[in-house]
Protein backbone atom coordinates (compact mmCIF):
# COMPACT_ATOMS: atom_id res chain seq x y z
CA UNK A 1 0.00 0.00 0.00
CA UNK A 2 1.79 3.34 -1.01
CA UNK A 3 2.17 5.83 2.00
CA UNK A 4 0.28 8.83 1.79
CA UNK A 5 2.14 12.16 1.26
CA UNK A 6 1.89 14.73 4.22
CA UNK A 7 2.46 18.42 4.94
CA UNK A 8 5.93 18.73 6.80
CA UNK A 9 6.94 21.20 9.31
CA UNK A 10 7.95 23.98 6.61
CA UNK A 11 5.01 23.21 4.11
CA UNK A 12 7.20 21.12 2.03
CA UNK A 13 5.43 17.75 1.20
CA UNK A 14 7.17 14.34 2.54
CA UNK A 15 5.92 11.24 2.54
CA UNK A 16 7.17 8.92 5.31
CA UNK A 17 9.21 12.03 7.15
CA UNK A 18 11.18 12.03 3.44
CA UNK A 19 10.87 15.48 1.84
CA UNK A 20 9.59 15.03 -1.85
CA UNK A 21 11.94 18.17 -2.83
CA UNK A 22 14.89 16.25 -2.71
CA UNK A 23 13.95 14.10 -5.52
CA UNK A 24 12.90 17.00 -7.88
CA UNK A 25 15.66 18.66 -7.29
CA UNK A 26 19.44 18.21 -8.76
CA UNK A 27 22.67 18.65 -6.96
CA UNK A 28 24.52 21.58 -7.92
CA UNK A 29 28.01 19.95 -7.50
CA UNK A 30 29.41 17.68 -9.86
CA UNK A 31 30.08 13.86 -8.54
CA UNK A 32 34.51 13.21 -7.51
CA UNK A 33 33.86 9.26 -8.07
CA UNK A 34 32.81 9.42 -12.19
CA UNK A 35 35.40 7.05 -13.80
CA UNK A 36 39.17 8.56 -15.64
CA UNK A 37 39.01 8.05 -19.46
CA UNK A 38 41.53 5.52 -18.71
CA UNK A 39 39.06 3.47 -16.60
CA UNK A 40 36.13 4.55 -18.94
CA UNK A 41 37.85 3.10 -22.17
CA UNK A 42 39.47 -0.10 -20.59
CA UNK A 43 35.73 -0.68 -19.08
CA UNK A 44 34.67 -0.78 -22.63
CA UNK A 45 37.36 -3.05 -23.57
CA UNK A 46 35.95 -5.30 -20.91
CA UNK A 47 32.60 -5.07 -22.06
CA UNK A 48 33.38 -5.95 -25.41
CA UNK A 49 35.29 -9.04 -24.24
CA UNK A 50 31.74 -10.79 -22.44
CA UNK A 51 30.75 -10.72 -26.48
CA UNK A 52 33.05 -13.51 -27.36
CA UNK A 53 32.18 -16.91 -27.55
CA UNK A 54 35.19 -18.53 -26.57
CA UNK A 55 34.66 -20.71 -23.62
CA UNK A 56 38.43 -20.44 -22.72
CA UNK A 57 39.79 -16.75 -23.18
CA UNK A 58 37.46 -13.62 -23.91
CA UNK A 59 39.66 -10.80 -25.19
CA UNK A 60 37.71 -7.31 -25.85
CA UNK A 61 39.50 -4.03 -27.45
CA UNK A 62 38.18 -0.22 -27.59
CA UNK A 63 40.30 2.11 -29.90
CA UNK A 64 40.19 5.81 -29.93
CA UNK A 65 41.92 8.64 -31.63
CA UNK A 66 43.67 11.72 -30.00
CA UNK A 67 40.13 13.47 -29.05
CA UNK A 68 39.43 10.46 -27.23
CA UNK A 69 36.29 9.75 -29.53
CA UNK A 70 35.92 5.91 -29.67
CA UNK A 71 36.94 4.70 -33.46
CA UNK A 72 36.74 0.49 -32.70
CA UNK A 73 35.27 -2.16 -30.47
CA UNK A 74 36.23 -5.23 -31.01
CA UNK A 75 36.78 -9.02 -29.37
CA UNK A 76 37.48 -12.45 -30.75
CA UNK A 77 35.49 -14.87 -32.62
CA UNK A 78 35.03 -16.54 -35.56
CA UNK A 79 34.89 -14.90 -39.05
CA UNK A 80 31.94 -13.33 -40.38
CA UNK A 81 29.77 -15.74 -41.76
CA UNK A 82 30.99 -18.45 -39.78
CA UNK A 83 28.60 -20.96 -37.37
CA UNK A 84 29.58 -20.49 -33.70
CA UNK A 85 27.88 -23.65 -33.15
CA UNK A 86 29.84 -25.92 -35.55
CA UNK A 87 33.61 -24.33 -35.49
CA UNK A 88 35.71 -25.86 -32.90
CA UNK A 89 36.13 -23.90 -29.15
CA UNK A 90 39.37 -26.43 -28.14
CA UNK A 91 43.16 -26.64 -29.30
CA UNK A 92 42.07 -29.75 -31.45
CA UNK A 93 44.92 -32.25 -29.91
CA UNK A 94 43.34 -35.41 -31.61
CA UNK A 95 42.88 -33.49 -34.72
CA UNK A 96 44.84 -30.62 -35.93
CA UNK A 97 42.10 -29.38 -37.79
CA UNK A 98 39.70 -28.33 -34.50
CA UNK A 99 41.82 -26.56 -33.64
CA UNK A 100 40.59 -23.26 -32.79
CA UNK A 101 43.86 -20.87 -33.82
CA UNK A 102 43.11 -22.12 -37.18
CA UNK A 103 39.80 -19.96 -37.39
CA UNK A 104 39.30 -17.42 -34.88
CA UNK A 105 40.13 -13.72 -35.31
CA UNK A 106 41.60 -11.79 -32.22
CA UNK A 107 40.07 -9.00 -30.81
CA UNK A 108 42.90 -6.37 -32.23
CA UNK A 109 42.13 -7.97 -35.35
CA UNK A 110 38.19 -7.36 -35.54
CA UNK A 111 38.85 -4.15 -34.18
CA UNK A 112 40.83 -2.40 -36.68
CA UNK A 113 38.49 -4.10 -39.98
CA UNK A 114 35.53 -2.19 -38.29
CA UNK A 115 36.91 0.87 -37.39
CA UNK A 116 34.33 3.31 -38.25
CA UNK A 117 37.12 6.23 -39.12
CA UNK A 118 39.36 6.33 -42.26
CA UNK A 119 42.40 5.28 -40.28
CA UNK A 120 43.66 4.49 -36.95
CA UNK A 121 46.66 6.05 -37.27
CA UNK A 122 48.16 7.53 -34.08
CA UNK A 123 45.30 5.99 -32.18
CA UNK A 124 45.58 4.42 -28.57
CA UNK A 125 44.43 1.14 -28.30
CA UNK A 126 42.88 -0.02 -24.90
CA UNK A 127 43.01 -4.15 -24.54
CA UNK A 128 42.21 -6.84 -21.77
CA UNK A 129 45.42 -8.68 -22.89
CA UNK A 130 48.54 -8.08 -24.04
CA UNK A 131 48.66 -8.78 -28.10
CA UNK A 132 50.22 -11.63 -29.70
CA UNK A 133 52.72 -11.24 -32.40
CA UNK A 134 50.43 -11.05 -35.78
CA UNK A 135 48.20 -8.81 -33.91
CA UNK A 136 51.41 -6.88 -33.11
CA UNK A 137 51.96 -6.73 -36.91
CA UNK A 138 48.36 -5.48 -37.60
CA UNK A 139 49.29 -2.84 -34.92
CA UNK A 140 52.26 -1.32 -35.93
CA UNK A 141 51.10 -1.26 -39.62
CA UNK A 142 48.20 0.58 -38.64
CA UNK A 143 50.24 3.35 -37.14
CA UNK A 144 48.70 2.89 -33.86
CA UNK A 145 50.82 4.71 -31.39
CA UNK A 146 49.73 3.36 -27.69
CA UNK A 147 48.67 -0.07 -26.44
CA UNK A 148 47.09 -0.05 -23.20
CA UNK A 149 46.63 -3.54 -21.60
CA UNK A 150 45.23 -5.14 -18.23
CA UNK A 151 46.57 -8.64 -18.39
CA UNK A 152 50.40 -10.04 -19.68
CA UNK A 153 49.96 -13.20 -18.40
CA UNK A 154 51.42 -14.62 -21.64
CA UNK A 155 53.90 -12.50 -21.91
CA UNK A 156 56.22 -15.15 -21.10
CA UNK A 157 55.52 -16.98 -24.76
CA UNK A 158 57.68 -16.67 -27.92
CA UNK A 159 54.76 -14.89 -29.64
CA UNK A 160 53.61 -12.44 -27.01
CA UNK A 161 57.15 -11.41 -26.34
CA UNK A 162 58.24 -11.09 -29.82
CA UNK A 163 55.14 -8.50 -29.86
CA UNK A 164 56.78 -7.03 -27.09
CA UNK A 165 60.01 -6.88 -28.98
CA UNK A 166 58.43 -5.42 -32.11
CA UNK A 167 56.49 -2.62 -29.96
CA UNK A 168 59.80 -1.45 -28.86
CA UNK A 169 61.66 -1.46 -31.86
CA UNK A 170 58.89 0.53 -33.61
CA UNK A 171 58.48 2.64 -30.69
CA UNK A 172 54.67 1.60 -30.12
CA UNK A 173 53.98 2.92 -25.99
CA UNK A 174 52.96 0.33 -23.94
CA UNK A 175 50.91 0.90 -20.73
CA UNK A 176 49.85 -1.81 -17.91
CA UNK A 177 46.60 -0.95 -16.37
CA UNK A 178 46.95 -2.32 -12.87
CA UNK A 179 43.16 -2.20 -11.89
CA UNK A 180 40.58 -4.48 -13.29
CA UNK A 181 37.29 -2.72 -13.98
CA UNK A 182 33.99 -4.58 -12.84
CA UNK A 183 29.93 -4.24 -12.93
CA UNK A 184 28.41 -3.85 -9.48
CA UNK A 185 25.37 -2.02 -8.44
CA UNK A 186 25.77 1.12 -6.62
CA UNK A 187 23.39 3.66 -4.57
CA UNK A 188 22.28 6.76 -6.41
CA UNK A 189 21.02 9.48 -3.85
CA UNK A 190 18.19 11.07 -6.04
CA UNK A 191 15.10 9.15 -7.11
CA UNK A 192 12.67 10.91 -9.72
CA UNK A 193 10.72 8.67 -11.26
CA UNK A 194 9.66 4.86 -11.45
CA UNK A 195 11.29 4.43 -15.02
CA UNK A 196 14.31 2.39 -14.19
CA UNK A 197 18.19 4.19 -15.16
CA UNK A 198 19.27 1.11 -16.44
CA UNK A 199 16.82 -0.94 -18.33
CA UNK A 200 14.16 2.06 -18.81
CA UNK A 201 10.89 0.02 -17.40
CA UNK A 202 8.63 1.54 -15.40
CA UNK A 203 9.41 -0.44 -12.17
CA UNK A 204 7.33 -1.73 -9.87
CA UNK A 205 5.58 0.93 -7.29
CA UNK A 206 6.64 -1.33 -4.11
CA UNK A 207 10.40 -1.65 -4.81
CA UNK A 208 9.80 1.98 -6.11
CA UNK A 209 8.34 3.16 -3.03
CA UNK A 210 11.02 1.05 -0.50
CA UNK A 211 13.68 2.81 -2.81
CA UNK A 212 12.28 6.52 -2.10
CA UNK A 213 12.29 5.86 1.44
CA UNK A 214 15.64 5.76 1.82
CA UNK A 215 16.20 8.49 -1.52
CA UNK A 216 18.51 5.60 -3.23
CA UNK A 217 18.43 3.38 -6.55
CA UNK A 218 20.43 0.77 -8.01
CA UNK A 219 22.14 1.54 -11.50
CA UNK A 220 25.06 -1.39 -12.57
CA UNK A 221 27.69 0.65 -13.43
CA UNK A 222 32.12 -0.19 -14.20
CA UNK A 223 34.17 0.27 -11.12
CA UNK A 224 37.55 -0.02 -10.05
Amino acid sequence: MTAPISEGVHGTPELNGVSLNDFSTASNVKRTDYLSWDEYFMSLAFLSAMRSKDPITQVGVCIINSEKKIVAVGYNGMPVGLSDDEMPWTKGLDDPLQNKHLYVCHAELNAVLNKNSADVKNCTLYSTLFPCNECAKVIIQCGIKEVVYFSDAKINKPQYNAAKIMFAKAGVKTTKRIRKPIIRSRPFQRVTSRRSMVTNQVLPEKWYNQRLLTGQTIKSVFSY
